[in-house]
């Protein structure tokens, strides 16, 4: 039945007795009641499922393996959860109502986390939220440490909040140094390997095009070292490298860099030099005397030396492989006159 308008209703209550129009009303009244309690039994449903969802978002958030933090637009915490308070040291009660900043925020970030906060108030465009950056955090007793951190903005009452998702990476950080320190030096002496040599022989060479410099390597190989590992044993024979590296590091200068390719053989890389050989004189002497000097290892006198090869650019090669080959050849061609 289409809908009457109240002109029409008016015409037909005016044709009713007054028992067909109190009925009229009953009904009427009835119709709107069972309206209003269905409405009322749906935003009841609608209460209970909004508490049920908050109840487990706030599970979700308390019971998170990572640190969830929210904040207001004046830096100050709202919300601090169970990892919040295992990973900065803080608990709840102290850090609700806080500013952040002043208590996981190492003091040189502090000043870059207010500007942060104003730009958002004046609706400037941040380059931090909505995207997982990598920073330092710091704890209540033990310091600074690396965080991975992810900050989503929202309003929350009618109030503008930042919710920051926070995970420490303190241990991935010490794996991938680790496998850094594994790939670029020697698990013996702790130098340099032949890969970091050849990437800061590279970064000199560019450098020395530019500056008009000359780079010089010098390729050390150990003369009588086998005999001291078929007489001594391995052990002592480690020693004595360990040893001679650190000897050889002692007659560079801080810019310079000894590296250890394998076996007994190093190579000293000695980066903006000027364009003269006499440059690298007081090197070469220095290690010389160094390796002649006598070694005591558990009460044994080792007594070693080294031969010296030189191979210096542009003048013998101009790329970084070819010059460590130069230094090499350089470097037997000294040995057969020892």
């Amino acid at each position: 039945m289409s809908a009457r308008t109240a002109t029409e209703l008016y015409e037909e209550m005016k044709c009713m007795t007054v028992e067909e129009r109190i009925r009229f009303f009953s009904l009427s009244l009835a119709e709107v009641h069972r309206e209003l309690q269905e409405s009322i039994a749906q935003i009841e449903s609608m209460q209970h499922a909004l508490a049920e969802s908050e109840l487990n978002h706030r599970q979700l958030v308390e019971t998170a393996q990572d640190a969830v933090i929210t904040i207001d637009l004046s830096g100050q915490v709202i919300n601090w959860n169970h990892a919040a308070e295992r990973m900065f040291g803080w608990r709840a009660e102290e850090s609700i109502g806080s500013d952040l900043s002043d208590m996981i925020i190492p003091q040189e970030f502090r000043e870059q986390h207010k500007r942060g906060l104003m730009r958002f108030q004046a609706s400037q465009p941040s380059t931090i939220l909505n995207r997982t950056i990598e920073i330092m955090a710091m704890h209540r007793v033990k310091g600074q440490f690396p965080i991975e951190l992810s900050i989503w903005p929202h309003q929350q009452s009618g109030k503008q909040l930042f919710s920051a998702f926070i995970r420490d990476i303190t241990d991935r950080k010490q794996r991938e140094h680790l496998a850094w320190l594994h790939a670029n030096f020697d698990t013996l002496t702790g130098l340099p390997n032949r890969r970091l040599l050849v990437n800061r022989l590279e970064q000199a060479i560019t450098l020395a095009i530019s500056g008009q410099k000359n780079v010089a390597l010098l390729f050390i190989d150990l003369d009588r070292f086998k005999p001291v590992n078929d007489t001594y044993g391995h052990s002592v024979g480690d020693e004595l490298l360990r040893l001679v590296g650190f000897r050889l590091q002692s007659c560079l200068h801080e810019e310079d860099t000894l590296a250890r390719l394998g076996g007994d053989e190093f190579v000293a890389l000695l980066p903006d030099l000027n364009n003269d050989d006499m440059s690298l004189q007081p090197a070469i002497d220095s290690m010389t005397a160094a390796l002649s000097q006598s070694f005591l290892i558990n009460d044994i006198v080792i007594s070693i030396s080294g031969s010296i090869g030189v191979a210096v650019f542009p003048r013998d090669a101009q790329d970084a492989d070819s010059l460590l080959n130069c230094a090499d050849k350089a470097m037997y061609t000294a040995k057969k006159t020892v």
